[in-house]
């Protein structure tokens, strides 16, 4: 699992929890998309963690790129939006 989140604080819990389920292995961190991308092009990564509110609409863009680049890579987007008409 790579973790895209550009908050460390954030993304180094999150690392912490997946990694002591035991059955999940975090392989890598990335404070931007353009960080997770390097990483991709020499790791090759199963799941893509990558929190929703990254700046710049990062996380859409992140997620084409890589859905098609790749292929075999499952794409986790998560995050909390601040709305009042959010569908639960």
């Amino acid at each position: 699992t790579l973790i895209v989140h550009d908050v460390c604080l954030i993304g180094d819990l999150l690392a912490k929890a997946l990694n002591d389920e035991g059955d999940i292995t975090v392989v890598g961190r990335a404070t931007s998309p353009e960080d997770a991308l390097e990483y991709l092009k020499d790791h090759e990564v199963d799941v893509l963690l990558v929190n929703i509110l990254l700046p710049e609409q990062g996380a859409l863009n992140l997620t084409k790129i890589a859905a098609k680049k790749y292929e075999r890579t499952k794409l986790i987007v998560t995050g909390l939006l601040e709305s009042k008409t959010a569908i639960l």
